[in-house]
């Protein structure tokens, strides 16, 4: 479909003793999405975020070495060319980065293993 955006889907296991660690990650649009996998209720995301058509998320991936049941890091490559460090779980978010980068893809080659 011409003019339509990829969904770009990230998976993570966060490793709890006391039942699922999975989580995902998804983008539809301008909005982000973050769930716990096996329970998804996608009425309930554990956090959602929106952002404008200048700057909307293109690619996310996390961090499986850093990941815990209380903290998850999750880079998000966006449309302009930022990136971004949030927390899902913490709720915690990181200053926009690399704005004079022309590539998302570009700033994850450089900063992911």
């Amino acid at each position: 479909m011409a003019g339509s955006n990829p969904v770009k889907v990230s998976f993570v296991n966060v490793k709890r003793q006391s039942g699922n660690g999975d989580r995902i990650c998804f983008n539809v649009g301008r909005e982000l999405y973050f769930y716990i996998y096996k329970a998804a209720d996608l009425s309930k995301p554990i956090t959602t975020r929106g952002y404008t058509k200048e700057r909307s998320p293109t690619c996310h991936d996390f961090n499986p070495l850093t990941a815990t049941a209380e903290s998850v890091s999750l880079l998000v490559g966006f449309s302009a060319g930022q990136v971004q460090l949030i927390d899902p779980i913490k709720k915690e978010t990181s200053k926009l980065s690399n704005e004079e980068v022309g590539s998302s893809l570009h700033c994850f080659e450089d900063i992911l293993p």
